[in-house]
């Protein structure tokens, strides 16, 4: 990984799990979509408000590791007021932009620091579930709508 990359990915990552913008305690809300992995616990409830096909609101709960913190919380930046069809590119960006096996150089696929700041997952495939949580869980719950 190269040092522009490794840097952002201090900056975001750190940055974001610390002081997530997205982040909501709000009981009175009811979660959209459940966020789950079992191998480490980490567990996030997304709150997801679609009008005419435009994301209003996202906002997640939970807990997790920094990464899939910070990664949670710069999806619900990324989508906020797209189109549904805006929001799964970006989405299959993403995912692609943390996937070791792609072809494409991150710097290709966007250049959004927010989400290049992830690319450190192509290098740590273990961390790539810790990444994509709200991501794959979001990418579902759209593609049953």
């Amino acid at each position: 990984m190269n040092k522009a990359l490794q840097s952002l990915y201090k900056e975001v990552i750190l940055s974001r799990a610390k002081v997530p913008r997205y982040e909501c305690k709000a009981p009175d809300l009811v979660p959209t979509v459940e966020a789950y992995n079992p191998l480490c616990g980490d567990k996030f409830y997304l709150y997801v408000s679609i009008e005419d096909g435009v994301f209003k609101e996202l906002k997640f709960s939970g807990f997790g590791c920094s990464i899939s913190k910070a990664s949670t919380d710069v999806m619900c930046d990324a989508l906020s007021h797209k189109t549904i069809q805006e929001g799964l590119l970006i989405i299959d960006t993403f995912l692609e932009l943390i996937d070791d096996k792609s072809s494409v150089s991150p710097e290709q696929l966007t250049d959004s620091k927010e989400l290049l700041a992830f690319a450190a997952a192509r290098d740590f495939p273990e961390r790539k579930t810790c990444a994509n949580l709200g991501w794959e869980a979001l990418r579902l719950h759209l593609q049953s709508l």
